[in-house]
């Protein structure tokens, strides 16, 4: 069902590979020995969600794209989102964080993660040149883990912010 979705802006990049494959930020870690989901190597074992079927998604993503000729772009850089400018592209996908991306407040240059209004930005940009509409579904991630967190501030800046720019 999700092949046809135009443009995806996330974090959850260790999802969409085999719990080997060396992360593009990662400086040689693997998903699974180096981001552990859970404190405790037995529950990782059982509960991780990182990939053990070999699968490589963003590959298998590339390669239907190329199949069907249509024209796409995947970037884990908030740099390259920000200058990318060929909005009528078919198909963009940004997996800018190996897990949950930062909260704002928290987000360094050295993490070259987008904003939530960055990342709407550019996603209104590209589905604003598809000739039959749209329907755009986004959302704040953090949200609910910031009131866990006690961290309501990093939780609702880039809601006010989103709204501020609306």
């Amino acid at each position: 069902p999700g092949r046809n979705i135009n443009v995806i802006l996330a974090g959850g990049r260790g999802d969409f590979f085999n719990e080997t494959v060396q992360d593009v930020e990662g400086e040689g870690k693997s998903y699974r020995q180096d981001y552990p989901l859970f404190p405790f190597s037995v529950l990782v074992k059982v509960f991780s969600c990182y990939r053990t079927d070999g699968a490589d998604l963003v590959r298998e993503w590339i390669d239907d794209r190329k199949a069907r000729g249509a024209s796409y772009k995947y970037t884990t850089s908030a740099k390259e989102m920000k200058e990318f400018n060929d909005f009528d592209v078919d198909y963009f996908m940004g997996l800018f964080a190996i897990e949950d991306m930062e909260y704002q407040l928290e987000q360094t240059a050295e993490m070259d993660d987008p904003t939530l209004a960055e990342m709407t930005e550019t996603a209104l940009n590209i589905l604003n040149t598809k000739p039959n509409g749209f329907v755009a579904f986004i959302e704040e991630g953090l949200v609910d883990h910031g009131h866990h967190g006690n961290k309501v501030t990093g939780d609702l800046l880039p809601v006010f912010h989103h709204f501020m720019l609306a």
